[in-house]
């Protein structure tokens, strides 16, 4: 009978070094990405807002932080891009820089989320824009329960996309009188031979708002602790981009000697509010959970998914969206309730972008749950140019017991409706 255990340990043994050896090779995406990730050892609020009503303690995470990632001739579009200055709605700049980071706060069946990522374009190759700082941040309010067998939640997110323009135009004071003075480079007025000194001079800066409510609903299904199946749902919505009142156009730029080779800069269109729409996104996903031994669990995710597909005139890039198709795939193992390894990748897209990332994780529940992974982000738009981003990372979650809601939720492998 022990000969009989040790040669099936060593069968499952060498189908994990199978599985998992070509699966390392990858590197990795984040685990609570998966709509039906689930720990029963340590519950975690993953991006499917039903996962908040089985926290057994109050929790809180820091999110893996994307580091600053550099890279250079970089091609972006907006749909005010060319109303604002640019020679057209796509504009090319010499280099830009991203980061990103989120928290999450929570007890069981309330919790606030936060995400933000941010990009400085420098250097448009047109001398239009000095840089663009672009900015999405996402607040979220996340409420769930139990109904029957199945976790239901809502995460109403309240989104913001911030586009701040620094303009290659200066505004500066001659003799008390304000002048707009354009080069066509990013020279100072100061550089050139001037009649009057130019003072006071400060580039002309804009800036382009977008703040909207997209709620994600989910839904999770455990059935026992072999099988978990969930979903999550975010509808389409319809917002717009708005010039705000401190934001400079209706002016004209000097041409005069009197300021050198300063040109005109005529370019800047009249419309202050530019629509579009957020489409509507839908993911399943299921999770296959291994538990034939008391210090020894596996665990496998797919997901599939569905981002609606829109014309090029109703996105925020006023670009097709052509990849509408969600999937991803991960695989885990753990030690001990302790210790795990998990291996994946994803792919999605964002507006005209598509992602694929991928990932490798090492977990530890000690002192908190420590995340350690290594990712990599491959980048790809409608043109077909390419970036790739490769970082390690480091997340913690912690929990602790502040509102008294500690209850053992997972008891006896079944979901349990707490009272607390």
């Amino acid at each position: 009978m022990k000969q009989g255990k040790i040669i099936m340990i060593k069968k499952i043994f060498i189908f994990l070094i199978a599985w998992f050896f070509p699966a390392f090779t990858m590197i990795q995406a984040y685990e609570p990405e998966f709509v039906a990730f689930v720990d029963q050892n340590r519950p975690r609020l993953t991006d499917n807002p039903a996962t908040i009503s089985q926290l057994d303690e109050d929790y809180f995470e820091i999110e893996p932080p994307r580091p600053p990632s550099y890279d250079s001739n970089v091609m972006t579009q907006r749909l005010y891009y060319e109303d604002a200055g640019a020679v057209s709605n796509q504009v090319e700049y010499e280099k830009s820089t991203s980061l990103g980071f989120g928290l999450k706060f929570a007890t069981r069946s309330f919790g606030i989320t936060y995400r933000t990522d941010q990009t400085e374009y420098l250097h448009d190759k047109q001398y239009r824009f000095m840089g663009d700082n672009d900015s999405f941040n996402r607040l979220g309010l996340v409420l769930g329960t139990k109904l029957g067998p199945a976790l239901v939640g809502i995460n109403f997110n309240l989104q913001n996309r911030q586009s701040k323009i620094t303009h290659d135009i200066w505004k500066c004071s001659v003799n008390s009188e304000t002048h707009y003075l354009y080069y066509g480079d990013r020279s100072n007025p100061k550089d050139h031979t001037n009649t009057n000194t130019p003072e006071n001079c400060n580039r002309v800066k804009s800036t382009y708002n977008s703040s909207f409510l997209k709620p994600t609903v989910g839904v999770i299904i455990p059935f026992g602790t072999f099988m978990v199946l969930a979903a999550t749902h975010e509808p389409q919505v319809s917002t717009h981009f708005e010039r705000d009142n401190k934001s400079e156009s209706s002016f004209s730029c000097t041409v005069s000697g009197d300021f050198g080779d300063a040109q005109s800069c005529d370019f800047f269109g009249t419309s202050k509010k530019y629509k579009y729409t957020e489409p509507a996104k839908t993911i399943y996903g299921v999770q296959l959970n291994i538990n034939f031994l008391e210090n020894f669990s596996a665990k496998f995710a797919y997901d599939v998914g569905k981002i609606a597909k829109l014309p090029a005139s109703q996105t925020f890039e006023g670009l097709e969206n052509l990849n509408t198709d969600i999937k991803g795939q991960m695989a885990g193992v753990e030690f001990l309730k302790m210790v795990g390894v998990s291996t994946g990748s994803r792919e999605f897209s964002a507006g005209s972008l598509t992602y694929r990332k991928k990932f490798t994780n090492l977990n530890l529940k000690y002192w908190g749950g420590w995340n350690f992974s290594y990712n990599e982000i491959l980048i790809k738009d409608n043109s077909g140019q390419k970036f790739e981003i490769k970082y390690p990372s480091v997340s913690f979650n912690a929990k602790f017991d502040l509102t008294g809601r500690r209850c053992d939720v997972w008891k006896d492998n079944v979901v349990t409706a707490c009272d607390n």
